[in-house]
């Protein structure tokens, strides 16, 4: 899980008080690593970060734009891949995990350069627009052939055009002041008064940003320790795994907790004392709501 944030305006500055307010909502959704564009100087700035989005930006010291856009990273694979996925043409950022990528590598032809899946969505986007195909096929032609869960944010920026597009419903956008707000979850934005939200889920929308070069600002790798150990085959512990034995043991009949649980006791009815003892800390809501 990662978020996605931005907010844009061509009548005016974006509120500081309220990007910050995103940046806090979005970072609990990944702290791993981070990404924030920002239009400044008629360039786009990038800037990324193997820290929290929140020591990003404090870095940065923003103090007026009219267009930003951020990342906040939850990571699953590339471990020093950090988003936004960046060039002339294209700048993009990624929440999601995408399924089908050695299909998707096979129909550009190309192979991987990064170990993010990410990376495959950035250069189909790249291979369509060269042959000259408008954001709205692409656009389609991603919600129909990127299996998986795909929310992304993107700007094209000689074209002067950003993209919200999610086929899992994980991006809204709205409203406030003359100024467009955007972000993976709903309540970050009714919390900041935004109002007109809108939800995408398996669709997209296309806005005017600023036609502006690019250029990439920072790009801080200091983390030295791995987050995920990379997965490998050891016959030597296969054959210490026993597959033709079936454990014999009790379970408690309503949550299933087996014998081997400290302290545990089953009642006739093979109920344990958790069960028993348990106290619901808040009352569920139907699943309808």
């Amino acid at each position: 899980m990662c978020g996605i944030f931005g907010a844009f305006s061509s009548e005016r500055n974006i509120d500081k008080g309220i990007l910050n307010s995103l940046v806090e909502f979005s970072k609990e959704r990944g702290r791993d690593s981070s990404g924030f564009v920002y239009h400044s100087g008629n360039k786009y700035q990038i800037n990324k970060a193997d820290f929290s989005i929140d020591k990003l930006l404090k870095r940065l010291h923003v103090n007026e734009t009219g267009f930003a856009f951020g990342h906040s990273r939850l990571i699953t694979n590339g471990l020093t891949d950090n988003q936004p996925l960046s060039g002339s043409d294209l700048v993009l950022i990624h929440n999601g995990i995408v399924i089908n990528t050695d299909e998707l590598w096979k129909e550009i032809d190309k192979k991987p350069s990064l170990s993010i899946d990410t990376e495959v969505v950035y250069e189909l986007i790249l291979k369509l627009l060269n042959e000259g195909k408008d954001l709205n096929f692409i656009n389609q032609y991603l919600l129909d052939n990127v299996k998986g869960t795909l929310s992304i944010s993107f700007i094209v920026p000689k074209m002067g055009k950003l993209v919200l597009l999610s086929n899992c419903g994980s991006l809204f956008y709205g409203q406030k002041d003359n100024v467009t707000y955007f972000a993976s979850e709903k309540y970050s934005l009714n919390h900041n008064g935004v109002s007109n939200i809108n939800q995408l889920n398996d669709t997209f929308c296309v806005f005017d940003v600023p036609t502006a070069e690019t250029r990439l600002e920072t790009d801080i790798l200091q983390r030295d320790e791995e987050l995920i150990r990379e997965l490998f085959y050891d016959a030597q512990q296969e054959k210490i795994l026993k597959f033709d034995e079936t454990p014999d043991f009790i379970r408690c009949s309503k949550c299933i907790l087996p014998e081997t649980m400290p302290f545990i006791k089953f009642d006739s009815e093979g109920v344990c004392n958790y069960c028993h003892n348990y106290t619901p800390r808040n009352k569920p809501k139907p699943i309808e709501e």
